[in-house]
């Protein structure tokens, strides 16, 4: 798959990241889920995975003039979507009431690390009550589902970097830790296949953050090689088989040994390894870690297997994703928050994220 020769390169044509694209996806429960185009639509209602994932990106954001809307929203929807049990609702419907889908570890794991960002900045008195509310709530939150408890994990972290003495954040840690999967050791690999799971899914470059993150918080130095490792394999994997200068991520339907190149590609493959080499570099002090994060950002450029944009220079949003035919022109919260969490690892302008130094 070879790119026509005008497309575009670089993510310098992109755009700056800020919260405008999410304010119009804002309503009066908070955050709407999906679009018909570019109009946001409430008809399938409200995610709690977006609302946690909007509330990392706007305390990132902090400086940003709608970070205060965006996290007074979230902040809200999260509140109504508690359970007594400790975990999140899925999903609000249009009238602001829980749906019927069962509760769901991954967003309830998605809320936890952006609650935790929002203790990184301040956002007002009634905000950091109802966020400190929340996260007591869910201190006791254990997920032996992978990508669940790497969020889970991956908020831990962001806690105990504002304070090592985080009871929360240790809690989480430790009870979340153990369920990442490792990668198996050069003898149980299978054909050079690495991955500590049969297949490549979704969200892959998480798994990597998460591991990575985790060993640092732990002083773990073997399980930091083990997860620097381990992203270096997932970044060869994800290039181009046609000389490897751009992505093309696992598709939908995941990929496997001797898997090729597919569709559809999502937004958020590219978000999640931009954000784990991200932490590699800021760990290592490594300038090659930077390439892979420039290169994902190019993925919304143009730099992928068709040579299509995949942003709205109108209206700052990303996407739904990239099919054989050309992008999915629908521009959800999920891909645009995905844009936005890219462009954040790419560093300054607007980078805030904490640094994590090595030992």
């Amino acid at each position: 798959m070879r790119r026509p020769a005008n497309t575009l390169l670089g993510p310098a044509d992109l755009p700056v990241p800020t919260l405008s694209p999410l304010v119009v996806r804002l309503d009066h429960i908070g955050l709407v889920e999906h679009a018909h185009g570019v109009r946001p639509t409430a008809v399938y209602g409200h995610c709690t995975d977006d609302a946690g994932r909007a509330l990392g990106i706007a305390a990132q954001l902090r400086d940003d003039p709608d970070a205060p809307r965006v996290v007074a929203a979230c902040v809200r929807q999260l509140g109504v979507s508690l359970r007594p049990d400790g975990r999140f609702t899925l999903r609000l419907d249009v009238r602001g009431a829980p749906t019927l889908d069962d509760p769901s570890d991954d967003a309830t794991a998605r809320a936890l690390w952006g609650l935790a960002h929002v203790t990184t900045a301040s956002f007002g008195a009634t905000t950091t009550r109802e966020v400190e509310r929340l996260l007591a709530a869910t201190a006791g939150f254990v997920s032996p589902f992978p990508r669940a408890a790497a969020h889970a994990v991956l908020a831990a972290t962001v806690l105990l970097d504002a304070d090592p003495t985080s009871v929360t954040g240790r809690r989480l840690l430790h009870d979340n830790r153990p369920h990442l999967p490792r990668p198996p050791g050069p003898a149980g690999s299978t054909a050079g296949w690495r991955w500590p799971e049969p297949r490549l899914t979704y969200g892959n470059g998480l798994l990597c953050e998460a591991l990575l993150a985790g060993a640092h918080a732990d002083g773990d130095e073997a399980g930091v090689l083990e997860a620097l490792d381990l992203l270096r394999w997932l970044v060869a994997t994800e290039r181009s088989p046609d000389g490897g200068d751009h992505f093309s991520f696992t598709p939908t339907t995941g990929r496997g040994p001797g898997d090729g190149p597919g569709f559809d590609q999502q937004p958020i493959e590219a978000w999640t390894l931009a954000s784990a080499c991200r932490a590699a570099a800021d760990l290592t002090h490594d300038p090659s870690w930077t390439e892979p994060i420039v290169t994902a950002a190019a993925w919304f450029a143009g730099a992928n297997d068709l040579g299509v944009p995949m942003w709205d220079e109108r209206t700052g949003a990303a996407f739904d994703g990239l099919t054989a035919l050309g992008p999915n022109r629908n521009e959800g919260t999920e891909s645009t928050l995905a844009l936005l969490g890219t462009l954040l690892a790419l560093g300054p302008p607007g980078y805030a994220a904490p640094r994590r130094d090595s030992r």
